[in-house]
């Protein structure tokens, strides 16, 4: 932790900033508030898996498939536990969604745009399965039936366009825990600092 803190000190950030700012990510880079939506039964993995978002307000007390949209936070060693009052449902063969927000100052999709864009990443792992969009496009679908390994997985680079970003994640849940852990990491800590994250894009409802 003190090696983050003084990357954040040396880019003239200072950690208040951060705190203040970056309320859904801590100091380390993890995800730890978001919006989640749950549970969703399922029979098969074809029900389970899905190459498309359902439609539905992405927003906090919007409705998807008949459940709304509300905050959760992650534990103090950044993993959401879906088993701990984080959805309402099933427990077993059911599935949860994660979603924020993003906002860059950089088109980070755009690699002519300018030279040395940063270079963001988000590294993730679930309990079980998991699958990861960004504004509407699936870029991950990982099936399995074991326990979190928050760095299972990395989104890298994740490819955020000018402006607001919708990040969602779907966790599947077979048996035995549910969990999910999330963090972003950037070549520039600077650019990280100043990411900023809401629970729907503001000026509009998320959809």
């Amino acid at each position: 932790m003190a090696v983050i803190q003084q990357l954040f000190r040396n880019e003239g950030v200072s950690l208040a900033e951060v705190t203040v700012q970056n309320g859904f990510i801590d100091l380390q880079g993890r995800l730890v508030h978001a919006l989640v939506c749950g549970s969703f039964a399922f029979s098969n993995s074809i029900e389970a898996y899905s190459d498309k978002l359902p439609a539905g307000e992405f927003r906090e007390g919007g409705s998807l498939a008949g459940k709304k949209w509300r905050v959760g936070d992650a534990g103090n060693d950044g993993v959401f536990d879906f088993k701990n009052r984080l959805v309402n449902g099933p427990q077993e063969n059911a599935f949860a969604y994660v979603t924020i927000w993003i906002k860059s100052s950089k088109p980070l999709n755009d690699l002519l745009s300018e030279t040395n864009l940063p270079k963001l990443s988000f590294t993730y792992g679930s309990d079980d399965g998991c699958q990861l969009w960004l504004n509407g496009e699936l870029l991950a679908t990982h099936e399995r039936h074991s326990p979190l390994d928050p760095n299972m997985f990395s989104q890298n680079p994740l490819l955020l366009k000018l402006g607001w970003n919708q990040l969602v994640i779907k966790v599947v849940q077979e048996s035995g825990e549910w969990k999910f852990a999330g963090k972003f990491a950037c070549s520039d800590v600077g650019f990280l600092s100043k990411l900023e994250f809401a629970k729907e894009k503001p000026g509009s409802e998320a959809k």
